[in-house]
């Protein structure tokens, strides 16, 4: 990798953790499954199956979502594309869509750049009703498994932006606060992979180059 590369990649890796550490924690907690052999129309593709978590003192309203951002090689969504966890809304209460930019959640920076996102968007009551907060929405909700199709295998995942959308429930005030975006990362299929572990060496490399130049111009 020439330094021009390594210090693209390394800005980047910095926007990319910078972008995660400006916000709280997602409120929908997407995680890799695993990766799998696509099934027709996508035979000979991969399978990315992500679990999507609701977290506690949080609702899905209808128009919430999350995406994940630049997941390269996209080919479309598998039918079904979601598989609803035990009690959660049901698979048809989210629609599968794809952008080459956004959405972004509220008050969020992804790094977001002209490869598809994937976005899951939530229609339906509110979930969980109204009348459980707070006292019965004190655990994790398993939303259910969501999966999409790239043309790239589980050796070229890497870190990437998500961003989630929901209503958060205020235990101190009792209110509900609507429209609240989140922000964290997820790996999803890239074209040159760069292992997690990688990403904070490179940012010190870019920091520890800018320095060094900086202290030869002030010299």
């Amino acid at each position: 990798m020439n330094l021009r590369k390594l210090l693209s990649v390394a800005f980047a890796g910095a926007m990319l953790l910078g972008a995660s550490a400006i916000s709280q924690a997602n409120t929908i907690f997407v995680s890799l499954i695993n990766v799998t052999p696509a099934a027709a129309p996508f035979a000979g593709n991969f399978q990315w199956n992500y679990q999507a978590i609701l977290k506690p003192q949080s609702q899905l309203r209808t128009g919430d979502f999350f995406t994940v951002y630049d997941f390269t090689g996209f080919l479309g969504f598998p039918v079904p594309s979601v598989v609803a966890g035990v009690g959660a809304p049901a698979a048809a209460s989210w629609t599968a869509s794809s952008l080459p930019v956004g959405p972004a959640a509220p008050g969020t920076l992804p790094v977001d750049t002209a490869i598809p996102n994937i976005t899951w968007t939530y229609s339906g009551p509110n979930f969980p009703p109204d009348a459980n907060f707070p006292g019965l929405t004190t655990s994790d909700i398993i939303l259910g498994t969501f999966s999409a199709v790239s043309n790239l295998p589980i050796a070229n995942k890497t870190l990437h932006n998500y961003t989630d959308q929901t209503t958060e429930y205020d235990t101190n005030q009792g209110v509900f606060r609507p429209l609240q975006g989140h922000i964290g990362t997820v790996d999803a299929p890239s074209a040159v992979p760069v292992p997690a572990s990688a990403w904070a060496g490179l940012v010190l490399l870019a920091g520890c180059g800018i320095a060094r130049r900086l202290k030869k111009a002030t010299a």
